[in-house]
């Protein structure tokens, strides 16, 4: 994607919302999920020009979703965090050792 075009409302009084989203297909390039050679300096350059005031900023909305989502179901059911982190554990546990794994990183 070379060049982006945002367009806002027409509408003056209408506070404008603009949403710019990058991401690499892992499928094609895998070696883009850990740090590498190759990735190890990449960065992006974003250029703004705008008459108006402008905020660049993360959208959290998502992880804000499911971080409430999962204190409604702690206030629910309090205890369930620990509980579903134990289940976790256990759950590595029994992996690792049927793939023949050391176990001592996950006990820890």
């Amino acid at each position: 994607m070379s060049n982006v075009g945002l367009h806002g409302t027409n509408n003056k009084d209408e506070p404008r919302n603009y949403y710019l989203q990058a991401s690499f297909d892992l499928r094609e390039w895998p070696e883009g999920k850990e740090e590498n050679e190759q990735t190890a300096n990449l960065h992006w350059i974003l250029k703004v020009c705008s008459s108006d005031t402008i905020v660049i900023f993360r959208d959290t909305q998502k992880e804000d979703n499911i971080k409430a989502i999962k204190k409604s179901w702690e206030d629910k059911e309090p205890g369930r965090l620990e509980k579903a982190k134990l289940a976790r554990k256990k759950f590595m546990i029994i992996e690792k050792q049927r793939r023949g794994e050391a176990l001592d990183r996950i006990l820890s």
